[in-house]
């Protein structure tokens, strides 16, 4: 098989959209032991593993020619986000027309979430507000893109531990933690700032990690990164539960997962070979639609369990919102393969060939 992903990450990736999922729904649960109100680092994953194959990408790309570069580059990265987005918006609508009654006015401000333009409202409690951090990261990368091309790894060197120390420092100053994605900052929503930082944490990930892979390590180096790596990922579940975790762990939590993360990409984690394999990748694959989907499908869920004053526990409902969740992914990938496979075809219908 091809190696055009890393086992490794593509099922933290999986494993830490689920986390999502536990932290919105025990938002709702706020008496639950294990409602991991924490779980928010699992977007610093998500941050740092962007910037990661973003600073791979850009140090790949030739210094001439970047205007036309950035456009197709961004082109291309938005283009893969449309069909799912325009999922949840088409599976969420019935709920929030005739359930939410949201209105005309709310879909409006839905539409402004999608572009992060700020809004009168709490936009993280809306079906539709997840889209902030797709809006973020590309923001951030539309800012950072022309100045990696041209500079190279001298920015990242100079720049990048500047941007991490000054925008960490600004959040935890002003806020006290990381995951305050719908705060107003400046003159941006502190969410754009939380991407900044991330990202430019994965392109620092991004040297280090290919520093691990020059160094010829023995069996016994290897096993010990493992072991740590495994140790680091598992303990982002045990911070991400304890009280106030954002605002006493967001620093530890993100230099202990930027550490594993270094190692997952170096290649001498033991795991990565055994991890590349067609499970792994198809869980990545679900990552994202579970991470859009969840807070329609969490809302829906709540929705019909109050509407028929039906008495469960919080872990059974977690249990159906999670298979409710992977099944709609796995409807909504096979969609969006369909939709790739006649894209064609469907342009023939509005353009000449």
């Amino acid at each position: 098989m091809k190696k055009k992903h890393n086992g490794i990450i593509s099922f933290w990736k999986f494993i830490f959209s689920l986390l999502i999922i536990v932290l919105h729904l025990g938002l709702k649960h706020p008496n639950v032991r294990y409602n991991f109100r924490g779980g928010s680092i699992g977007v610093e994953f998500f941050f740092i593993v962007s910037g990661y194959l973003f600073c791979y990408k850009c140090l790949k790309t030739a210094d001439t020619n970047i205007t036309e570069n950035m456009i197709l580059f961004f082109f291309n990265k938005i283009k893969r986000f449309i069909p799912y987005i325009v999922f949840l918006w088409l599976f969420s609508l019935p709920y929030v027309i005739l359930i939410d009654k949201i209105g005309i006015n709310g879909l409006i401000t839905a539409f402004y979430n999608l572009i992060y333009v700020p809004v009168k409202n709490n936009p993280l409690l809306d079906i539709f507000g997840i889209t902030w951090y797709i809006a973020a990261m590309i923001i951030a990368q539309w800012l950072l893109y022309p100045l990696i091309v041209k500079y190279k790894k001298a920015f990242i060197y100079y720049v990048s531990p500047l941007i991490v120390y000054f925008g960490g420092n600004y959040l935890l100053i002003k806020y006290g933690q990381y995951a305050v994605p719908w705060m107003p900052s400046i003159i941006c929503f502190s969410g754009l700032i939380r991407a900044l930082v991330g990202i430019n944490i994965g392109m620092i990930v991004f040297l280090i990690s290919n520093k691990i892979k020059d160094i010829n390590f023995n069996k016994f180096s290897c096993f010990l990164m493992t072991v740590f790596e495994i140790l680091g990922y598992i303990s982002m579940f045990i911070f991400a539960n304890k009280a106030d975790a954002h605002m006493r762990f967001d620093v530890l939590m993100t230099i202990i997962l930027s550490i594993c993360i270094s190692i997952s990409f170096s290649t001498k984690s033991l795991l990565y070979n055994i991890s590349n394999n067609k499970l792994f990748y198809t869980l990545e694959k679900l990552s994202l639609p579970l991470y859009l989907n969840q807070w329609a499908i969490i809302m829906m869920t709540e929705w019909y369990i109050n509407h028929h004053h039906i008495n469960i526990g919080f872990y059974y409902e977690l249990f159906i919102i999670i298979l409710i969740s992977i099944i709609i992914g796995v409807i909504e990938e096979l969609l969006i393969s369909l939709y790739h496979k006649k894209k064609n075809n469907i342009k023939k219908l509005f353009i000449n060939p």
